[in-house]
């Protein structure tokens, strides 16, 4: 049954003050009043199974008044609506970020996990590099010990050839001096053969003469 008010329905009731003998007056009284106020009032509607009954919860005040109320009624219907809605979203949004940081939780665990795996490989890496640079180490000092060694050798021997060599030039200079010497020798001879001839071949003159004019 709808509520609206029609042409036939009968009031019966203002504020469950029964209208029945009620004057003019009095019912003018008990209708209107302060804007924004409300009054009841229930009607009686003949129908076909008998006499129905329904109240209607009015509100007081001038059209424009009714119609801004209406207004404000329907923008309140709005937001609880809205309301309802953006609870809905947040606990939508609460699940979700529940969620999350389930996800972040489980991820922070492997990654964690993860990291933990990561760095035993890393260790063990730098452990196998350690044990291989100890031994490229260890190999290094033998090749750096024999080198030494050979440094040494080469040391020594280098001495003993630079004394062999000194040797060497000391014997070149004693051939050297000894050649300059046999040179200036072989000059002298030259020169003292030289003499000798001219001498010979001067007294082979002399004697010559003496003969041709004997």
């Amino acid at each position: 049954m709808t509520r609206t008010i029609q042409e036939q329905d009968v009031l019966v009731k203002i504020n469950n003050q029964p209208t029945l003998r009620m004057g003019l007056a009095k019912l003018r009284s008990l209708v209107l009043g302060q804007q924004g106020s409300h009054v009841t009032m229930t009607f009686r509607r003949e129908g076909t199974n008998g006499k129905l009954f329904y109240e209607v919860d009015l509100v007081r005040g001038s059209a424009g008044y009714v119609k801004l109320l209406m207004r404000c009624h329907a923008i309140a219907t709005e937001n609880d609506r809205i309301k309802k809605i953006m609870s809905m979203q947040e606990i939508k949004i609460e699940g979700l970020v529940a969620e999350k940081e389930e996800l972040i939780r489980r991820s922070r665990e492997r990654l964690n996990q993860d990291e933990v795996q990561k760095l035993e490989k890393e260790n063990l890496k730098n452990k196998e590099e350690a044990e291989k640079f100890a031994q490229l180490l260890e190999t290094w000092k033998e090749k750096a010990f024999k080198l030494e060694k050979m440094l040494t050798i080469s040391q020594n021997n280098m001495k003993s050839r630079e004394e062999h060599v000194n040797r060497i030039e000391e014997l070149d200079r004693d051939r050297l001096a000894y050649v300059s010497e046999l040179e200036r020798r072989f000059q002298e001879e030259k020169q003292i053969q030289r003499t000798v001839q001219a001498k010979l071949q001067e007294d082979l003159k002399k004697e010559s003469l003496a003969r041709s004019t004997a």
